[in-house]
């Protein structure tokens, strides 16, 4: 119990969350701050430096600025793990190029850069990435959860991996080690080793070397919310887009449908990259029950990717395994996201125009919230039966996730404390 911060960083966008938890109780609230592009490409002294003067303001707008709070920190790019507060970012990747950074521990920099501030005490006791937040914050309300997954600004799954699979576990904590642990796949990464070379146009291939990490993140440059983001826009925005946004003379009503269908094929191959995943972890897994924890821009506001994962899924489990429709709650999310797909499109293709193609994962802070006002109306998953998988919207789910990781290991901190 008690009050809990989270701190949210994963792309151009990072939020803070202040979670108040209790008996039968549960609390939120958050804010987005936006990381301008010169805070991404500049000095990692100067990234910490920019996070933690936002989270000096979050403190003193809800007032709990004079309090020493848990801090859990998500922080969603490829790390090595050390420890639950140990992670050294092992590549920049979403248009980040932050010098000093790569090969470092990311939660000493948050420590350093908290100390240099002076008037924020805070205590970090947790580093994670968004696909164990999501995770995490599903499995506190389903505890048949056992595989996070994010679609948005990039892509990647986690999943519950028996201890004794685990051949990189250290051997003297195996006695005392967890039946299971949270093995992070970093499958945004998959394909850099050309495996993806079938899948890859040659507008693939150009997007990738005008890009700041070409040849890095192949699946998730494939699967990311830059080529699905226009999906669903309709033949009205298309025009709009068109003429506006790109200074197109004489839109015909054939070039938008040229557009839709473009758009179309690109998201229907993200959407079918990410679920060949799924059902290979489901199919590796092999309970009867599991809950796929989702989140991310993609999975969020595109009103077709849920439908095209679960017909893809269904297709490639093993014989005798069952996936689960969501019925009325997607269909929900479907309605809402859709009043905004306008705007996805619009921002994507302006970026991508006015950046050279620029894969750089701007997004409007604006649109981050109505869609959680939005999704906030779907309701929880329904009971599972035997055999059954499904797949569940976690809502605010990196943020939330680590203020709970935070909060149970307070929680073990404290229970140490009173040990001694």
């Amino acid at each position: 119990t008690g009050k809990f911060l989270a701190l949210d960083l994963g792309g151009t966008n990072f939020r803070v969350l202040l979670i108040e938890l209790g008996p039968n109780k549960f609390s939120m609230e958050s804010k987005i701050f936006a990381v301008p592009q010169k805070v991404m490409l500049g000095s990692g002294e100067g990234l910490f430096d920019h996070i933690v003067d936002c989270l000096s303001l979050f403190t003193k707008e809800h007032g709990v600025a004079d309090l020493k709070l848990p801090l859990g920190f998500t922080f969603s790019f490829p790390c090595s793990q050390e420890g639950l507060t140990k992670a050294r970012l092992v590549t920049w990747t979403k248009g980040f190029k932050c010098s000093g950074v790569e090969g470092e521990d990311v939660v000493r920099l948050l420590r350093e850069a908290i100390s240099r501030r002076g008037d924020v005490d805070l205590d970090v006791l947790a580093v994670l990435n968004d696909t164990t937040g999501c995770l995490m914050s599903c499995a506190w309300k389903n505890p048949t959860a056992e595989i996070g997954v994010i679609v948005g600004t990039g892509t990647n799954a986690c999943y519950m991996e028996r201890l004794e699979n685990v051949l990189r576990y250290p051997d003297d904590e195996r006695a005392d080690g967890p039946d299971q642990v949270v093995v992070n796949t970093e499958w945004g990464a998959f394909g850099d080793h050309n495996e993806l070379d079938f899948v890859r146009t040659k507008y693939d291939h150009l997007i990738d070397e005008q890009s700041l990490n070409p040849g890095r993140q192949f699946l998730s440059v494939l699967s990311s919310n830059y080529p699905c983001g226009i999906g669903a826009s309709v033949r009205e925005d298309e025009r709009i887009i068109l003429e506006e946004e790109l200074g197109l003379d004489n839109v015909t009503d054939d070039d938008c449908e040229n557009v839709r269908y473009v758009c179309e094929v690109v998201s229907r191959r993200a959407a079918h990259l990410v679920s060949a995943g799924i059902a290979t972890l489901l199919n590796k897994i092999q309970k009867k029950k599991v809950t796929v924890a989702v989140d991310g821009s993609v999975y969020r506001f595109h009103p077709h990717f849920h439908n095209l994962m679960m017909d893809k899924i269904k297709q490639l489990l093993h014989p005798g395994l069952e996936f689960k429709e969501r019925g009325a709650e997607k269909s929900m999310l479907f309605y809402f996201s859709g009043m905004y797909m306008g705007e996805i499109a619009r921002l994507v293709l302006v970026d991508l125009t006015h950046n050279g193609l620029l894969f750089s994962g701007q997004s409007s802070p604006l649109l981050e919230e109505k869609g959680r006002f939005y999704t906030k109306y779907i309701s929880e998953i329904e009971t599972q039966k035997e055999n059954e998988f499904a797949l569940m919207l976690s809502e605010d789910g990196s943020g939330r996730g680590a203020a709970l990781v935070a909060a149970v290991a307070s929680r073990v901190q404290l229970a140490k404390l009173n040990a001694s």
